[in-house]
């Protein structure tokens, strides 16, 4: 039978019990997640040193989420949609791995490990210049602000691909008002920060996506001739 995480879990189970006071199960059918109580992770075999790795990274990011996410928070900011939800899960992931890069500098391999693992699976990459704005958007701050902020340089040609992408769908001023709003990502406090700074983003794309009004044709006015018309036409009425 193969071996896997399962077999490792006891012992990490009990460690985060006592630190974090949350439980870890394996099987996750989407990937890693939390909801502040329970850490799930990824399915991955256990012989490969490689694959490991990549589970301590899960780990630590899932980890982080506990230590540092305000879950209601969180969850209000999300009940306005799909797009706010996955903008905030951007700008939370990388303030809490920030975070979480202080006193334990050595998640930064950890997680770096995860990311090489999706780029070889191709379930990171670069949005192309043809998909929705939206996506391109949202790509671009993952890959972006990953490399820029937390210096995860494994994602350098991605990023550098998503703002080629950027640049094609918005034009310059979009970009310059983003990246004004981006300056804020290194330094924000808490979640209720990250809900508050998704929300402008969300903003300014529905400002990009909103089509342009048309112009209304102004109200006729009479000709001279016609107001002249008419007025005689009054006035041989009173004059009956």
């Amino acid at each position: 039978m193969r071996q896997t995480l399962r077999s490792a879990l006891p012992i990490v189970a009990a460690a985060l019990g006592r630190k974090l006071g949350v439980a870890v199960r394996v099987g996750g059918a989407d990937g890693a997640k939390t909801d502040g109580g329970v850490i799930v992770l990824p399915d991955l075999p256990d012989g490969d040193p490689a694959l490991r790795a990549v589970t301590w990274g899960y780990l630590a990011h899932e980890a982080a989420h506990v230590r540092h996410t305000d879950f209601c928070a969180y969850a209000r900011g999300a009940e306005d949609g799909p797009l706010q939800a996955a903008l905030q899960n951007i700008f939370e992931d990388i303030r809490i791995e920030q975070a979480l890069a202080v006193p334990y500098p050595g998640t930064r391999t950890s997680i770096a490990a995860v990311l090489r693992h999706l780029l070889a699976t191709g379930d990171l990459a670069a949005p192309a210049a043809d998909t929705h704005p939206a996506r391109v958007l949202t790509g671009y701050l993952l890959l972006t602000l990953r490399h820029r902020v937390l210096g995860q340089t494994v994602l350098a040609a991605e990023a550098d691909k998503a703002a080629a992408s950027l640049g094609q769908v918005f034009d310059a001023q979009f970009v310059a008002q983003l990246e004004t709003l981006l300056a804020d990502v290194p330094t924000l406090p808490d979640t209720a920060a990250v809900v508050a700074l998704a929300r402008r983003v969300h903003a300014l794309l529905a400002d990009a996506l909103r089509p342009p009004e048309t112009p209304q044709p102004p109200p006729a006015v009479a000709s001279r001739n016609s107001r002249e018309a008419a007025d005689e036409t009054d006035a041989t009425r009173s004059g009956n």
